[in-house]
Order: C-alpha cells, then sequence, then structure tokens
C-alpha cells in the first residue's frame, strides 16, 4: 500500500481506503502482525454491521462537499464512513454513528491539507503514481484485478490514480513541510511508558488442572453434602501424595479426565467467577481448597502461568517512541488543518 502519514483519524482517510480496499477485496494485503502481536489469543473483532443504502451510479458522483470551490463526490464520503466502520467493534454505538462526523472531517481535511501542498509545489508526479499504482496492485494480485476491484467499489481508473496522486502529495507536504526535525526524547518514551503499562502488560493466561465432582441436577441438600465429602476426600488423598493427574484420571467427572483433568491455558472470564478467583492466585504446583460454582466442587492445580507483569521499558523502548512520534505528528497535522479550516470557504451537502 502507499504509505500514509497522518493522524489516527486521517489514516482512516477516503484515500487510505481506496487503496486498501482494493487490496483487501483482491484478497491482498493482510493486518501486520504486529498489530495483534500483544494479544495473541484473542478472539477478532466482530464489526458493527451498517443499514446504510448502497449509492447508486447517479448518486455516486454527486457532491458531498465543495471546499474552496472544489467538490468532493459522494462516493468518496461513502467508503471513507464504511472504511472507517468496519474497524468499530461491535457494540461501539457512540463511535459507530460518530464515524459520519470523522468520515466528514477526513475528506475535508484531506483536500485542504492537498490544496496546500499543490500550492507550495508539492504535486506528486505522473511517474510517482503510476508507481505507486503498480505496487498497490502487486499487492492485490495484478494491475487489472486492482482497478477491477476499485470499480466495484464505485471508483474508475482515473479517479484512483487520482486519488493515489492526492495522497502522494499530502505525504509528501506533511513529511517535508510538517514533520521536518520532529524529535521523540527518552524522557517522553519513558512518560508514555508509565502512563499505558495496560498496553505492555499481556494478558494473564494460566494452565489448570482440574477435579470436578459434579452436583446432580435438581440435588437437594442431602445430594450436595454427598458431592462434597466425596471432594473433600479426593483433597485429602492429594494433601497426602497422591498424584493429581492419576485422581483427576480415576475420579474426575468432566471430559478431561482422561488427560489427567489438565484445562489447558484460559483467561479470566472462561470459567466461572469462583473458580477464576481461586485459579489465577495460585502459585504453581499449588493445590487448591475445594471450590464450589453451580457446576460443582473443582480442585484446581496450577501447572503455568502466562503474562500479567509488564514487557520491561527496553523492550518496547522503540513502540513507545513510535506511540509518542504519531502523537506529536497527530497533534501537527490537526493544527495545520484546523488552520486552513479557519481560511477556507467550506459548503456540505446532505449527508
Amino acid at each position: 500500500m502507499v504509505s500514509i502519514i497522518l493522524s489516527s483519524r486521517l489514516k482512516a482517510s477516503a484515500l487510505g481506503a481506496l487503496v486498501a480496499l482494493g487490496a483487501l477485496a483482491c484478497g491482498g494485503e493482510k493486518p501486520s502482525p504486529t498489530e495483534t502481536a500483544s494479544q495473541p489469543h484473542a478472539e477478532p473483532t466482530k464489526p458493527m454491521q451498517s443499514n446504510d443504502a448502497p449509492l447508486t451510479p447517479e448518486m455516486a458522483l454527486e457532491p458531498i462537499v465543495k471546499v474552496n470551490g472544489v467538490t468532493v463526490p459522494r462516493v468518496l464520503y461513502a467508503q471513507t464512513l464504511s472504511y472507517m466502520r468496519a474497524r468499530i467493534p461491535q457494540g461501539s454505538v457512540e463511535r459507530y454513528l460518530n464515524a459520519k462526523f470523522d468520515a466528514m472531517e477526513s475528506i475535508i481535511n484531506d483536500e485542504l491539507l492537498y490544496q496546500e501542498a499543490k500550492r507550495l509545489g508539492l504535486e506528486a508526479t505522473d511517474a510517482d503514481v503510476e508507481g505507486a499504482l503498480k505496487d498497490a496492485a502487486s499487492r492485490a494480485g495484478g494491475e487489472a484485478a486492482f482497478l477491477a476491484a476499485m470499480e466495484s467499489q464505485g471508483f474508475g481508473g482515473s479517479f484512483v490514480k487520482e486519488s493515489i496522486r492526492k495522497r502522494q502529495t499530502i505525504d509528501r507536504f506533511v513529511q517535508e513541510h510538517l514533520l521536518k526535525n520532529m524529535e521523540v526524547s527518552e524522557a517522553e518514551e519513558l512518560e508514555y511508558y508509565n502512563r499505558n503499562l495496560d498496553r505492555f502488560t499481556p494478558e494473564t493466561w494460566v494452565r489448570v488442572q482440574r477435579i470436578l465432582v459434579r452436583i446432580p441436577p435438581k440435588a437437594d441438600s442431602a445430594d450436595v453434602a454427598v458431592a462434597r465429602k466425596r471432594a473433600d476426600s479426593i483433597l485429602s488423598l492429594l494433601r497426602r501424595g497422591e498424584k493429581f493427574e492419576t485422581m483427576a484420571h480415576e475420579y474426575s467427572e468432566d471430559q478431561v479426565a482422561s488427560m489427567g483433568g489438565d484445562l489447558g491455558f484460559i483467561k479470566r472470564g472462561v470459567a466461572s467467577p469462583q473458580f477464576d478467583a481461586v485459579a489465577f492466585n495460585l502459585r504453581p504446583g499449588e493445590i487448591s481448597d475445594v471450590v464450589e460454582d453451580d457446576t460443582g466442587f473443582h480442585i484446581i492445580r496450577l501447572v503455568q502461568r502466562r503474562g500479567g507483569e509488564p514487557t520491561p521499558f527496553a523492550e518496547v523502548k522503540d513502540a513507545c517512541r513510535e506511540r509518542v512520534l504519531a502523537h506529536k505528528k497527530d497533534l501537527m497535522i490537526r493544527a495545520m488543518a484546523n488552520r486552513l479550516r479557519d481560511a477556507a470557504t467550506i459548503e456540505t451537502y446532505e449527508q
């Protein structure tokens, strides 16, 4: 993809969306491994579903906003909005609704920055555009596949090329006029690290073995007492030195009994709150007392613990630097966009 050096909001811009959507539509570029490395076991985020009606070909080229007399077509806004919303987690209703405003802000800011870059003589050349197009197309199965994918999204070939020109021009402006000589000190890196320790603390996972004595369905107090007594007897044998694996295989009433009661690695919330409260506070090799929940009576042994401790600063120093630099870039670009906006004539149309 074409390199995009913009603020966190502007990164999800229409022009970035053009290239990203083209690559993804052709089964091309996938998320960087660094995006998910901090949570290797996390389930993928489910995006919010859009109820917006698709644009007709006639509507696609209608103006959505004019910036200093330059018309921005509705299709660019629609794709920017779609791109942003596709990255909003399920249930984030406020972010989903506010994406309309973010998308409009993004395309306006892009146009303002582009016009300023052209005024300074920084517009990308035809050769630059062709090179970027080939690079983007190569990631999406070739130029024909890329342009076909773009066409399916409502963008013609000439529109795609001009959009790439716009992105390259803005990038050049940002690099040469806004970010030149920008530095980050180690003190700023350390401050970011200390303020965001949760970002650098992997989620705690524990590998546990469990012996379960179930409480029968519709059990009365006598049935519960019998199950409890059985669990206490098993625990007594464990305290006297019997092997946990052997006892689990013989007495546990669950599907992992044959594997010595090994539940593998689990995170908080997988088991019951009563189970978690004990399992995540054991030391490796330690066996719990009897734990009761709605399932029955558990005896838990902690095998191994992962995560839960912050990664040392030295190991994430570069990541902290990138975050601080990105924040500084964001502030710089916002300030420039706001200054240009104050002097601009902007006319918006019904969304």
